[in-house]
């Protein structure tokens, strides 16, 4: 009986570990196929999704949940991002140039020699509400 109790308590834990280690609301990946293929997915969710690397040059993500995304040297040139949630999103060495971010949640997002859409290396607005932490770049 000990024993089953004690094997029952180690898988309780072990439960919780897994419930707290995946975040609430995870990528659909449906749509983040959908987007790889097409370049257009609005209003989808692709929160912690890993897009390092992705070409998505005049992608279409207006209004997409791209919160704790790995966007990480992605290539996001022209790309619609407006009314997107980019918080808490890794966007470093990421090219933003001429991306429309009209509208989107960059808080808590961290830049590393990002080309902004205005093709500046970091970020390029802030206000009410709105923080964006700078790492220093290690890479």
């Amino acid at each position: 009986m000990q024993r089953l109790l004690s094997s029952v308590a180690l898988a309780s834990v072990t439960l919780a570990a897994l419930l707290v280690a995946v975040p609430a609301g995870a990528f659909d990946e449906a749509q983040l196929q959908q987007l790889l293929a097409t370049k257009s997915c609005p209003a989808c969710d692709l929160s912690y999704a890993d897009l390092s690397f992705a070409i998505l040059i005049r992608a279409d993500l207006t209004g997409a949940n791209l919160a704790g995304a790995n966007l990480n040297y992605a290539d996001l040139r022209e790309a619609i991002l407006t009314n997107s949630d980019l918080s808490r999103a890794l966007l470093s060495h990421a090219l933003l140039g001429d991306a429309d971010i009209t509208g989107a949640d960059l808080t808590d997002a961290l830049f590393c020699q990002t080309t902004m859409p205005d093709y500046r290396e970091r970020p390029a607005r802030q206000g009410p509400g709105v923080y964006i932490q700078e790492l220093p770049c290690p890479y």
